[in-house]
């Protein structure tokens, strides 16, 4: 493996704590949940099209948040 070459671990435990994936997760956050209320506050979208949208909008950003405000397992 190269210098430039690095796995996906070596790059969690990079990211993980760092200030730099603190902000990416709150940026992505803050614009997940503009965009969940714009949908709703300008009506954009109505019955089973905005519970799916909002849902996955919330869907995505709970995952986001597992993978960059979750701790670290013990021995990773």
């Amino acid at each position: 493996m190269s210098h430039e070459e690095i796995s996906l671990r070596e790059m969690q435990k990079e990211w993980h704590g760092s200030l730099s994936g603190y902000l990416c997760g709150f940026i992505a956050s803050i614009v997940l949940t503009a965009i969940s209320f714009g949908i709703v506050a300008t009506r954009a979208l109505s019955g089973p099209s905005l519970k799916y949208t909002v849902a996955s909008l919330a869907l995505t950003q709970a995952i986001l948040q597992l993978i960059f405000f979750s701790t670290p397992r013990l021995g990773s």
